[in-house]
């Protein structure tokens, strides 16, 4: 079969779209299909003149992938705001689905970022020529940005409903978010949960101490670490009210590690609140990104209240296999997920004096390791999974 993968990022890109969909790429072609990945001109984390590069690349074959690069809106990444990320996401909505006419496709492949514009697009496509289309909802838009209240959430939701309506398959990634689906959708045959599985495998306890060095990670002290994206939906305000009550106790500490377009914005809070007990660090290479959740005494996993209707954190499954206390920030709705049990600690209502006790009580306690119900984050399984949803088994 030929198939057809419409991603926003591919390599020399290495997000966590790529350990999550590369994979999948891997074993299609291990099975002799053909397939064919219609990306825009690479951007992210490429010098000046690489991005120049590929400017002026159409087509290669990388590792027996066939890549089509479509020269979207650029723009220099040292100089990032909205305005030039919405006109690279139109770009690259417009411009990539135009590509699927002069690429022989039995399957089509798309997923939810740029949010839905370019899923649109490539629904419309699909439809038109009567191609298989699996759609993977990793995030749920506009839900996730817009109130239902909002003319923008108004203007954007029909484009996410008739891409929906058009999807022969529709991948999600929890429970929940199947649930908020079906709100759109009165279809349950056409969804099917995968979790995402840990992008990241834990290798040696030698390497877990490289980290360890690097990022000074005082083993005698209590570590309360937040490792991920920091953006809004994050709400890590909670986290630095939690650790500005908890000041005075000289064995927790705090450490973020990640990026954003929160990041400046949590930096100078750190500083304003002379949190001398936080540590912020940089993002850490998605391979040594396992190893923190490890070294963590308590893993937190952060969301501003109910978008886990709409979203579920990468993270998570990272977090249970470490097998570490779980303080999960957010869970305002009552989810029916088998990974949340006992061991998980929900704070909710935006509640930092309860976080701030909640740590301190962990703390007294000796470290534990606990164990989680995480066969729904199987990697080998959910690959097959997914395999069998592309090729309509």
């Amino acid at each position: 079969m030929n198939i057809s993968f419409i991603l926003f990022y591919y390599l020399p890109e290495k997000t966590t779209q790529h350990y999550l969909y590369q994979p999948l790429i891997d074993k299609l072609l291990s099975q002799g299909h053909t397939v064919n990945v219609i990306t825009p001109n690479q951007t992210r984390g490429l010098s000046k003149e690489e991005i120049k590069q590929y400017q002026k690349i159409k087509k290669e074959n990388v590792n027996g992938v066939n890549v089509y690069r479509i020269n979207a809106f650029t723009y220099n990444p040292n100089r990032f705001n909205k305005f030039k990320l919405l006109l690279r996401y139109l770009s690259v909505s417009f411009l990539l689905p135009r590509k699927l006419k002069n690429i022989k496709s039995d399957v089509i492949f798309t997923q939810t970022n740029p949010p839905i514009f370019l899923a649109y697009f490539v629904s419309k496509w699909a439809k038109r020529k009567k191609i298989r289309l699996v759609y993977n909802v990793q995030d749920l838009y506009p839900d996730n940005i817009f109130r239902p209240s909002s003319i923008f959430y108004h203007l954007t939701n029909p484009f996410k409903l008739k891409t929906l309506q058009s999807s022969d398959s529709i991948i999600t990634i929890s429970e929940t978010m199947k649930k908020t689906l079906l709100t759109k959708i009165n279809d349950e045959t056409k969804i099917k949960v995968i979790y995402n599985f840990a992008i990241s495998e834990y290798q040696s306890k030698a390497h877990e101490e490289i980290v360890r060095t690097r990022l000074k990670i005082d083993k005698t002290k209590f570590n309360v670490i937040y490792a991920g994206n920091i953006g809004y939906v994050q709400d890590l305000d909670v986290l630095l009210r939690a650790a500005e009550l908890t000041k005075d106790n000289n064995h927790i500490v705090y450490h973020i590690v990640g990026e954003g377009s929160q990041v400046e914005r949590i930096r100078n809070k750190i500083i304003t609140l002379n949190l001398q007990n936080v540590f912020f660090h940089p993002m850490q290479t998605v391979e040594d990104a396992v190893y923190l959740y490890h070294l963590a005494d308590v893993n937190i996993i952060s969301i501003l209240p109910h978008v886990i209707r709409t979203a579920l954190p990468l993270k998570v499954s990272s977090c249970l296999e470490a097998k570490k206390p779980i303080v999960f920030i957010g869970l305002e709705d009552e989810i029916d997920e088998k990974w949340k049990n006992q061991h998980i600690i929900t704070i909710n209502k935006r509640d930092y004096h309860k976080l701030a006790k909640t740590l301190s009580e962990l703390s007294i306690n000796p470290r534990i390791e606990v164990t989680y119900n995480n066969e729904m984050f199987d990697r080998e399984q959910n690959i097959n999974s997914y395999i069998e949803e592309i090729l309509g088994r």
